[in-house]
């Protein structure tokens, strides 16, 4: 990364009068590095949570592959998500249904389910095939048909009313 000249950053406000931003230069040069390392992580992450999505899998074989996901391997690089990136991916609307119920799910199987929060974000959910979905989900049920139902909605919806 080339290196800035101290001071070579300025705010130039409406008025026209500028302000050199010292030691601005730094922070925003590691502002920059996190966000790349940052993009890394997501991208990393993005690939063990497409390792929910049914495919072509019959019902059993996915629960089946959703349980096998939920135990944790100790190896980073084959394992799943992990009880923190699951409920990542419970809360977040931006997720597919089908990977949100999954998640739900996959977290149903191992001790200390977080039903709590896996029941907040159910309500906070617009779609009520969703919301039941996930709500049963956590209790270790996969409705594949409700399931069905919220995916052909999710492209339709507005992001904000997931």
């Amino acid at each position: 990364m080339a290196k800035l000249q101290p001071g070579s950053l300025v705010l130039k406000l409406r008025d026209g009068s500028e302000y050199p931003l010292r030691g601005a230069d730094e922070a925003i040069a590691e502002r920059i590095r996190e966000a790349m390392s940052s993009q890394e992580e997501r991208r990393a992450v993005g690939l063990r949570i497409g390792r929910l999505d049914r495919r072509e899998d019959h019902l059993e074989e996915w629960k089946k592959r959703l349980t096998e996901l939920a135990r944790p391997t100790g190896d980073y690089r084959d394992g799943g998500p992990g009880k923190t990136g699951l409920l990542e991916v419970v809360e977040d609307p931006g997720a597919t249904p089908e990977q949100r119920v999954a998640a739900a799910y996959a977290l149903s199987r191992i001790e200390e389910t977080p039903r709590h929060r896996i029941q907040v974000a159910a309500q906070a959910s617009a779609d009520d095939d969703l919301r039941k979905a996930l709500e049963e989900a956590a209790e270790g049920e996969l409705e594949t048909a409700r399931v069905e139902r919220a995916m052909e909605r999710f492209g339709e919806q507005d992001p904000t009313a997931r």
